[in-house]
């Protein structure tokens, strides 16, 4: 599914998938025009693909996985950015430092906090534009086809055997073997076709007068949209341009669509036979009878002679050097092949989500020692001794602000994160979710003379913000950063034990147990063996599970004391929680 195109809201996933549906109907025009010497049917049938194109491109990218990388989290417009370049001594507890500190932090994150918001109301009213476009082209085709089904249901069935019969050898010459229903009523001036299930075509009530030879060419005309399902290709045309009104390409494509349809019926009726000279002459006299106030013009206009296109419609259809054949099922493939060749990597194209770094930042809002109104245990600047070549963990609960801070540190390189509950992690560790107001990530490495810092964090409201920065400058959250977060990630999590329980539980039920307890018993970490190890033993349901965890714990913890004595109780608990108690001898 195409999270990352929903991840700057609703107005550029539509806008997103306006471009990419632009480009095959740029396709179209350019094929369009390469065909003008070909049949309008084939032409026609160029117009439906690029505009099933463009309505099938978000369906397709919602359906199915993408490509390309999207980025872990929600990114809004950077709003802040962390200057922690130089370590400081860390405050103590409840010292003046300290709460000042944490007055600066909070501060940061308020403004954070407004400065999203702000960005979100501009996506709200451009949202709330969008869907008013969509309603009130909705609105419109919506009261056409109300009125449509009104007007045939109060015409009257048409039971002139001679209009039958007529009716029955022009769908015999056509090829067609649906049923029609043949309606007459005084609400239209020209003939209409309606019905994508069951197809109707009503007459006006002057088409008793007509004469044999024209009603001749009004059944092969309209029959053949019922052949041609033109109807439905409409319908799924509008529900296009409703979705993408703003699109100047959709609504050209549709106009297009609409006139190659009408000669591609043309065509046929004259390759029925009928003479081009009084086909014409057809065209001509139902032109001259629609009236301006006419119903017609809220229905479906298939077979409507409409002034503004008459002119071509009679030029071509008196001229001698014009194509007229139908599209062929060979033909039909082929199209549908090379549109899926262009719409399924478009639908599948996860573009990159470039968000620009700010122009100017009040860098005295972030303290060296302090992020997320957390003060830091160690920083890459100066990693503690017995941290090198392992991991050091922290687990923090301070009233309603429960943390937790991992240092791994190698020859050549350091790796730090914090993060601050509630956050859900991902499948693999390569993902986070900040799960409410409060929640926060801090993310630092500094290797190879460089440096990267992320810090994301929920406002009161829970709307995320997010700062990146490549050596003390801020940066574009863009491919490279999101595969950096993606490759440190597991590392910094593994080791700070967040989210253990539903980490600890996923890799339960895809690996199994013994998989399970082998990465329980893998961080470098004391505390975070510790973590996993209490999580699945919590988890363990059969007295032999609980055996093997109380063993790990053993080996895994065997330096630390406290820690695997921490794990022996839980493993305790669970035993009384989970084991039957043996009935006592009498």
């Amino acid at each position: 599914m195409d999270h990352a195109a929903l991840a700057g809201g609703v107005p550029a996933a539509v806008i997103g998938f306006a471009v990419r549906g632009s480009v095959v109907l740029l396709a179209a025009f350019l094929l369009a025009r390469a065909l003008r010497r070909r049949s309008a049917s084939l032409r026609h049938a160029v117009w439906v693909g690029a505009l099933l194109a463009q309505l099938g491109i978000p369906l397709l990218a919602w359906t199915l996985p993408g490509w390309m990388p999207s980025l872990p989290v929600r990114l809004d417009p950077v709003v802040g950015v962390l200057d922690a370049t130089a370590a400081a001594p860390i405050p103590a507890a409840g010292s003046p430092g300290e709460r000042e500190l944490a007055l600066r932090s909070g501060a940061a994150l308020r403004d954070g906090a407004a400065a999203a918001a702000a960005g979100w109301g501009v996506q709200g009213a451009l949202a709330a534009i969008w869907l008013a476009g969509v309603l009130l082209v909705l609105g419109r085709l919506g009261g056409g086809m109300l009125m449509m089904s009104r007007a045939a249901a109060r015409s009257g069935t048409v039971l002139d055997g001679r209009w039958l019969a007529l009716a029955q050898r022009a769908a015999c010459e056509l090829g067609l073997r649906r049923p029609v229903r043949l309606l007459c009523g005084s609400g239209f001036d020209v003939p209409v076709t309606w019905g994508i299930v069951y197809p109707v075509v009503v007459l006006p009530a002057g088409a008793d007068a007509w004469a044999g030879e024209r009603r001749r060419f009004v059944l092969l005309h309209e029959l053949e949209h019922v052949r041609r399902h033109d109807a439905l290709t409409l319908l799924l045309a509008e529900l296009a341009r409703a979705a993408f009104w703003f699109n100047p390409l959709v609504h050209l494509a549709i106009r297009r669509m609409l006139r190659e349809r009408e000669h591609a019926c043309d065509d046929r009726v004259l390759a029925a036979g009928a003479r081009p000279t009084r086909y014409a002459q057809a065209l001509l006299d139902m032109a001259r009878s629609l009236r301006p106030d006419s119903r017609t013009a809220f229905a479906v206009p298939l077979g409507a002679a409409r002034s503004n296109e008459l002119e071509g419609r009679l030029l071509r259809v008196l001229a001698s050097d014009v194509p007229r054949a139908s599209l062929r099922r060979r033909a039909a493939a082929g199209l549908a092949g090379c549109a899926l060749l262009i719409v399924l990597p478009l639908a599948l194209l996860r573009p990159e989500p470039v968000i620009p770094a700010p122009e100017s930042v009040d860098r005295s809002a972030f303290a060296a020692d302090s992020v997320l109104g957390v003060p830091l245990t160690w920083t890459c600047g100066s990693p503690p001794p017995r941290a090198v070549g392992g991991a050091l963990t922290h687990e923090r609960i301070n009233g309603r602000l429960h943390s937790y801070e991992a240092l791994v540190a190698r020859e050549g390189g350091c790796l730090h994160g914090l993060f601050v509950d509630p956050v859900s992690i991902g499948e693999g560790d390569r993902s986070f979710v900040l799960a409410g107001p409060g929640a926060g990530v801090f993310l630092h490495e500094a290797r190879g003379g460089r440096e990267r810092r992320l810090l994301t964090a929920a406002g009161p409201d829970g709307r995320p913000t997010l700062s990146y920065w490549i050596d003390g400058k801020p940066a574009a959250l863009d491919a490279a950063a999101d595969a950096w977060v993606r490759r440190i990630l597991p590392q910094v999590v593994r080791e700070s034990g967040v989210d253990v329980a539903a980490r600890v539980r996923r890799a339960r039920a895809r690996d199994g147990f013994d998989a399970a307890l082998e990465q329980a018993a893998a961080p470098s970490s004391a505390g975070a063996r510790e973590r996993h190890l209490q999580a699945l033993a919590a988890q363990s349901t059969t007295a032999d599970e609980l055996r093997r965890v109380a063993a790990a714990a053993n080996r895994a913890l065997s330096g630390e004391p406290a820690s695997a004595q921490a794990v022996r109780r839980v493993v305790d608990a669970s035993a009384r929680r989970t084991l039957p108690i043996s009935p006592s001898p009498r």
